[in-house]
């Protein structure tokens, strides 16, 4: 829920799109406007669905995690094992989103190199909204 908060902020979404156009521009054969168009168009759809999809994929890892990994490790929510397992199902997430903005909208599909390239983008982007919650906690 916390990381979801991250969704609108402004240096994590500006530096997904950067991060993100730089994939699309040397890691695609997208170029110039239609780069753009599809940067904007694969974050608006995995921000929006992000919005649902984010605290959906965390509560189903505190159901599992709650039964399994907790009380082998003897941990309680709030842990590291979490916060990566939260970052990382947020990456595929939206590599799972936007790959499907890219193929339905742009016509381009990305094969499962492209798709895991697309993964550790998200990765990358994901984890600056991560660590902007450490630098900058969201106030209750």
């Amino acid at each position: 829920m916390i990381l979801t908060g991250r969704i609108v902020a402004v240096i994590p979404i500006l530096a997904g799109l950067v991060v993100e156009f730089l994939y699309l521009r040397y890691g695609t054969t997208l170029r110039g406007v239609r780069c753009l168009w599809a940067d904007l168009s694969m974050n608006l759809v995995s921000a929006l669905l992000g919005l649902i999809l984010i605290p959906l994929s965390g509560i189903g890892w505190e159901l599992l995690a709650s039964m399994t990994i907790y009380p082998l490790l003897n941990i309680g929510s709030f842990n590291p094992v979490t916060w990566t397992a939260s970052v990382i199902l947020a990456a595929i997430m939206n590599a799972v989103v936007e790959g499907f903005v890219l193929r339905s909208g742009f016509g381009l599909v990305l094969g499962r190199r492209g798709f895991w390239l697309l993964a550790t983008v998200n990765l990358v982007t994901v984890s600056i909204a991560a660590v902007s919650v450490i630098i900058d906690p969201p106030k209750f």
